[in-house]
């Protein structure tokens, strides 16, 4: 009809009765802390019960624990797809129940075999609960609060492992193993129970036809909207392994892994290092990154929403690297704190940044099967930033910890860049 200019919408409608989206993504958030609870309970414990009752060595310990970020990193991609076309909420759910499950097996008395199969379910369940439960809260948010809600949903992963893992602690000095496992059993099954009354929030867009006769019964004009980005039209109908890693995230998923790689690197080794230096002081260090990454999410978590996102990833990426490089040249623990800050201020931005321009370059069909793709980006960056700075500093004369930091910074610096200049179909959201 003549006077309406039609085109596709480029955000999702959701399914949500009108009101109901705050409410809705408050529960979202408990069920999601809830849940992680149980996961961040068993963090700290397992290494003991594996070389205390059963008896293993490193190597075990090792195998057990990494076990969990295998299938976390295998089974998003696969979470998001079929989120898209089952629906977030089951997936959500369905996760749940599973990591329950695999939490239950750890009272089989199957030695080191069973811990990983325990663990190999847990990081199952894990990947499924978050890649839904993000793409979930995404569908149930206002489009200009999109950063926002994709960081304080970040927080309930957060602070669910840093509160689990003080809880177990406290459990096991209380009660012990047994204890613990029960807890991270009854965690997961309280969240199901609680994401269970969440309503369903499909996006869906609206077909032309369907928008314009929205706007003719209630007597309206019907806006003229941007049409859909050649990024995002170019999501539609891809094939092969793009239909798994679509290429909306492919790019921003390598900015984050190459930040992901420096954070895994400053978790696995910076004791190492401050012990090196006769500084000391890792606990301190790391409550330092926490309480910045924290803070930073709780009070700056709308930036990207306000400056644009790509600016967002190119400051928040700098200022991370440039938080290592201080850790690794600081000679006094004032400017190690000072770095710890800065890395934790600077990754705590990225990572909601550049997943909104995964979200507003990915078809809404498809919006879970990139956010499962790019989560899977940062596992892989943390699993590779442990081995990469063990390799930089085991070089030369070995102990070359501040060699590692500096090029762990460097590779976050690219992945900042990357983020900035690799990602260009982005663009600020305008409101109103």
């Amino acid at each position: 009809m003549a006077g309406y200019e039609l085109s596709e919408r480029q955000e999702p409608l959701a399914a949500t009765p009108r009101g109901s989206g705050s409410g809705a993504s408050y529960a979202l958030f408990v069920a999601t802390l809830v849940n992680v609870l149980g996961i961040g309970a068993v963090i700290p414990v397992l290494p003991l019960f594996v070389k205390g009752p059963i008896g293993g060595g490193d190597v075990a310990v090792g195998l057990v624990i990494g076990a969990f970020s295998v299938t976390g990193i295998l089974m998003r991609p696969i979470a998001g797809r079929i989120a898209d076309k089952r629906g977030r909420k089951l997936v959500h759910i369905t996760g749940i129940a599973i990591a329950a499950l695999g939490a239950a097996l750890i009272f089989v008395p199957a030695g080191v075999t069973g811990l990983i199969i325990s663990r190999l379910l847990v990081g199952t369940g894990e990947g499924w609960v978050y890649t839904a439960g993000i793409t979930w809260i995404v569908d149930l948010a206002p489009v200009e609060g999109r950063a926002r809600v994709v960081g304080l949903f970040g927080l309930s992963v957060w602070g669910g492992i840093t509160i689990g893992a003080v809880l177990g602690s406290v459990i096991l000095s209380a009660a012990g193993y047994e204890a613990v496992w029960a807890f991270a059993v009854i965690a997961p099954l309280i969240a199901l129970l609680i994401a269970s009354q969440i309503p369903a929030a499909q996006a869906t867009a609206q077909s032309a036809s369907e928008e314009l006769a929205e706007a003719e019964l209630v007597g309206g004009e019907l806006e003229a909207r941007p049409a859909p980005s050649a990024a995002v039209i170019a999501s539609r109908n891809q094939r092969g392994l793009l239909r798994w890693v679509p290429s909306s995230a492919l790019w921003p998923g390598t900015a984050l892994a190459m930040v992901a790689l420096a954070y895994g690197s400053f978790m696995s080794f910076v004791v190492l290092l401050l012990d090196f230096e006769g500084i000391g002081n890792g606990a301190l260090v790391f409550t330092a990154f926490t309480a910045a990454f924290v803070i930073t999410r709780l009070l700056f978590s709308s930036v990207p929403d306000r400056i644009g996102s790509r600016p967002t990833v190119l400051a928040a990426g700098l200022v991370q690297a440039i938080g290592m490089l201080i850790v690794a040249l600081a000679g006094s623990l004032p400017l190690v704190l000072v770095g710890a800050v800065l890395s934790g201020a600077g990754m705590s931005l990225v990572f909601p940044a550049l997943a909104v321009i995964v979200i507003e370059n990915t078809d809404d069909s498809r919006r879970a099967t990139a956010l499962g793709a790019f989560l899977a980006f940062f596992d892989i960056g943390v699993g590779v930033g442990a081995p990469f700075a063990g390799v930089i500093a085991s070089l030369g004369t070995g102990n070359n910890y501040a060699a590692a930091f500096i090029a762990a910074a460097a590779i976050s610096a690219g992945g900042a860049m990357l983020g900035f200049f690799g990602t260009g179909g982005n663009r600020k959201i305008r409101h109103g």
